[in-house]
């Protein structure tokens, strides 16, 4: 694996003869083979660049490890964008190693290249060998770079980089693990990525602990990609790691922690705005939405708009809540001054005439319109520390997308934030889920099952009443009255 990978042709943008490094850390032991230098516009080198690989946790200060000349006359081998040549003899960096690659003595004719912060070229950790801390630093040619150029670009100077290998060959780095969500009764259900490098995982090992310190414990080895962990305590915090293992046994590498609450499906509000909440943008004619699917089948009773600092409307405003899908208003209400509504944390909230039923798989947008400079929202792009608040009651999934548009419709334009805005939000209870039917033949009769309760019910079409099937539990088999017959689960 190459570290830092930039494109052929690439050509360098500043002029700068002194150390320019970035930051790795160590995650599972690597041998370096190779060091490389950024080759500007990938042309050959016009300049002796010198490549320095630090140790900058050594305790005594940061130390020089390794460091390789390229000059014109022997300028390496070139891949992408930069040139490598292999190292005398290979280095063992083990885990928590703190690294730095370097270089120095590019110039006019052979530019470096600086990314600003922009993102050119790709970083390669070997599947979870290497942490990218993000952070680029500088200094004196021949010195370690100490000064800091500032963190959350991992590959800030197209300048050094380094050819790597797994130090334990055959065995299989981290994976990247996630909880399904929303949040399941008395379940959890993980998902995480498969693993190819350094090794394929044959299988990966689950482990559980009851708090973020305690002991884990295995509790499955599977081939598979998911797993349902049942059988938990409500509203109480379960952790979990996965370790990867190869394909002959060999131990991985345990994947971070991650969390999940189980709890069974409950009511409340999906966007909780705090109480005495100033605004930070003044909205003309325009719409904000903000998007969110539904897992299980809830009953929109209420709708809401933000009130800015908890005071009183000083505008009339409207909620209304969209199928994202046809973009077309499914319910909305009006709150006038003289009319506002409930006022409950940072939201006014009025009632539906008839509550609104959404079944799984619905995708939705919340949307207000009607604010000014009288009545502001909450945009948290302007870097507001409003506490806005997710609720998925079990039955909502977030989809990471707000949105706006002119006033009165649709809101097209896609935003950033999952939870953008303080504007619009709704009341919500979970509804029972349809029973699930399944329906198979044999010898001439269907057999028909369906989890819990509930009376099976006929047609011969779908114009004509249903019918209850006397005597019919999940799993009789009956024989249809006519070629052509609908059943149901009523509960």
């Amino acid at each position: 694996m190459i570290a830092y990978v930039l494109p052929a042709g690439l050509p360098g943008d500043q002029d700068f003869s002194g150390s320019a490094g970035m930051d790795f850390e160590v995650v599972n032991s690597i041998v370096v083979t190779r060091l490389g230098v950024f080759d500007d516009s990938s042309d050959g080198l016009k300049r002796t660049i010198t490549a320095r690989l630090w140790n900058r946790g050594d305790p005594t200060g940061p130390a020089e490890v390794a460091s390789l000349i390229f000059s014109p006359e022997d300028p390496g081998e070139l891949i992408g964008g930069s040139r490598l040549k292999p190292l005398s003899a290979p280095i063992r960096l083990e885990v928590g190693f703190q690294g730095t690659i370097a270089t120095e003595n590019y110039g006019a004719e052979e530019q470096m290249y600086n990314s600003f912060g922009g993102a050119v070229g790709t970083v390669d950790d070997g599947n979870g060998l290497l942490a990218f801390v993000g952070r680029g630093r500088y200094g004196n040619a021949g010195e370690f770079p100490a000064a800091e150029q500032g963190e959350g670009t991992p590959l800030a100077y197209g300048a050094g980089t380094f050819e790597f290998e797994t130090g334990t060959p055959g065995h299989p780095g981290p994976t990247t693990v996630r909880v399904i969500l929303p949040s399941e009764d008395a379940a959890t259900t993980l998902a995480w990525e498969a693993v190819t490098k350094p090794a394929l995982a044959g299988s990966y090992r689950i482990f559980r602990a009851f708090a973020a310190d305690g002991a884990f414990q295995q509790i499955a080895e599977v081939t598979e990609l998911t797993y349902h962990d049942s059988g938990l305590q409500n509203d109480s915090p379960v952790f979990y790691r996965v370790r990867t293992v190869g394909t002959q046994g060999e131990d991985g590498v345990d994947s971070k922690t991650v969390s999940g609450t189980p709890h069974a499906g409950r009511p409340g509000v999906a966007y909780l705005n705090p109480t005495n909440q100033p605004g930070n943008q003044v909205i003309m004619g325009s719409s904000v939405g903000m998007d969110f699917d539904v897992v299980k089948p809830v009953r929109v009773r209420r709708l809401g708009v933000f009130d800015e600092n908890s005071d009183g409307l000083k505008t009339p405003l409207h909620a209304g809540l969209y199928d994202r899908a046809s973009r077309t208003e499914l319910a909305g209400l009006d709150f006038t001054l003289e009319d506002p509504g409930e006022l409950i944390d940072g939201s006014r909230f009025k009632t539906l005439l008839q509550a609104l039923p959404l079944q799984a798989g619905f995708q939705g947008t919340i949307v207000a319109w009607g604010y000014g400079a009288t009545e502001l929202i909450v945009n948290m792009y302007f870097g507001s520390d409003a506490n806005l608040g997710l609720y998925d009651g079990g039955s909502l999934l977030f989809v990471g997308t707000s949105r706006y548009g002119a006033q009165g419709q649709f809101p097209g334009t896609p935003d950033v934030a999952v939870n953008q805005y303080a504007a619009g939000t709704f009341y919500f209870e979970p509804e029972a889920e349809r029973p699930q039917i399944t329906i198979s033949f044999t010898a001439g009769k269907v057999i028909l099952t369906w989890p819990g309760e509930g009376t099976l019910e006929s047609t011969p079409s779908l114009a004509e009443p249903w019918q209850p099937v006397l005597g019919a539990a999940s799993g009789t088999a009956v024989i249809p009255p006519t070629d052509c017959q609908f059943y149901r689960v009523k509960r």
